[in-house]
Order: structure tokens, then sequence, then C-alpha cells
């Protein structure tokens, strides 16, 4: 199992775990952080601009057998006046 994260809280993660470093909006720090490895399921959590998640799906996409996004609602695109809330 690997964790990316931006490495702002304490290690508390079972030696097993790999951790890597990577600030989501820094592409280039997130694209050196993931460069070596490839994984079964990529499951990201912290996609707060849309762009964020295209960017590391586009940067997996030959590396994770699977992606899956769990969103927030600070991912989507504020809603136009004729979709409403």
């Amino acid at each position: 199992m690997t964790v990316c994260a931006r490495g702002d809280t304490p290690n508390e993660l079972p030696q097993s775990v790999e951790r890597r470093i990577a600030d989501r909006h820094d592409l280039h720090a997130v694209a050196q952080s993931l460069e070596n490895g490839r994984w079964d399921v990529c499951i990201d959590m912290s996609g707060y601009l849309p762009i964020h998640v295209r960017q590391t799906a586009i940067l997996l996409r030959d590396r994770v057998a699977h992606y899956i996004y769990i969103s927030a609602v600070k991912a989507f695109e504020p809603p136009t006046p004729h979709q409403g809330l």
C-alpha cells in the first residue's frame, strides 16, 4: 500500500505502508513523487479542483489498473443559475 499526501501530519502509518510526499497544487511534485510505481487501485480523495483529478488520472493512466475518485462538493465547478444548487 502506498499513501501520497502533503506530509503536513505526523506519519502514524504502519511501517508496511509506503508514504510519498507531494502537494496537489504542484503537478511537478506529484509527478515526481509517483513516477516510480505501479498500483492495482488508486483511491483519490483529495481533488480540490476538477483539474487536479484530471491531471492525476492522466499521470497515472499507464501505472494504475483502476482509478477511483471519491468526490467532495469542493471538487465541482459552481452551478450555473439554471442548474440551481
